[in-house]
């Protein structure tokens, strides 16, 4: 069995808050909308939305997840809104491909 851990993702139990949840974001805009869904790695709890661009950062900034897949927008204002709590974001922009429209 292989277990592959993106960057800055952590499971081991001793190593989480156990009260915390573990998201793990994808984003997507595309003209004036953004869509954005998010896993919790310790439950398992997934949810998906579509939501005004406009309103992403601040939907990213609740989530506050570990780690972000993304395409169609500048993650800069989410890292300087988030700070501290998180110092060391793992962003991967994604390859477009990986969001073709229908």
């Amino acid at each position: 069995m292989t277990k592959v851990i993106p960057p800055g993702t952590f499971t081991a139990d001793d190593e989480l808050d156990p009260m915390a949840p573990q998201y793990l974001a994808a984003a997507l805009v595309v003209n004036d909308r953004a869509g954005v869904g998010y896993l919790d790695v310790t439950t398992g709890e997934f949810a998906a939305t579509e939501l005004p661009a406009a309103e992403l950062i601040d939907e990213l900034a609740r989530l506050s997840p570990r780690e972000i897949l993304f395409q169609g927008f500048d993650p800069e204002p989410l890292r300087h809104r988030l700070g501290a709590s998180w110092a060391e974001p793992s962003t991967v922009p994604a390859d477009p491909r990986r969001f073709l429209e229908e």
